[in-house]
């Protein structure tokens, strides 16, 4: 099944001319096509799911929770498990501080959205959106 969503997104896609949001749909489409799946919304852009959370360098960021939410059932051990996905179509270098020391880190990408889904760190709502402060790290198994 795998291979088969792999080969109807590569198929679909534009990688040279495709935004991030297309590139997101466009998986979304293959996921849903290839596999026994449902596709519910988007969370990303206007605000919708943004949280706040602290970053190694103690500065509280705030940043979108992520483009792509797949909840999947295992059936054999009848458990969920969540995936968050974010994808940052980004071709220019940005030097950013990744510690409380000051050690930077050359970063094509949106640094705060990456640290937020590596580390999973407790969040904090913003606006009408209020998961549970440990919804990145609850779904680990």
């Amino acid at each position: 099944m795998k291979s088969k969503v792999i080969n109807e997104f590569r198929v679909n896609s534009n990688f040279k001319s495709d935004n991030e949001v297309s590139l997101f749909r466009k998986l979304a489409k293959a996921i849903v096509k290839e596999s026994k799946s449902t596709f519910i919304d988007e969370t990303h852009g206007g605000n919708v799911c943004n949280v706040s959370f602290a970053s190694p360098t103690n500065k509280q960021e705030t940043c979108e929770i992520s483009d792509l939410l797949i909840v999947s059932l295992c059936h054999k051990t009848h458990r969920f498990r969540a995936t968050f996905w974010q994808a940052k179509k980004q071709g220019v270098s940005k030097w950013v501080n990744v510690t409380q020391d000051g050690e930077q880190l050359d970063f094509k990408g949106q640094f705060n959205q990456w640290d937020l889904l590596s580390r999973r760190p407790e969040v904090v709502g913003v606006k009408s959106f209020y998961p549970p402060k440990d919804i990145l790290s609850s779904f680990l198994y």
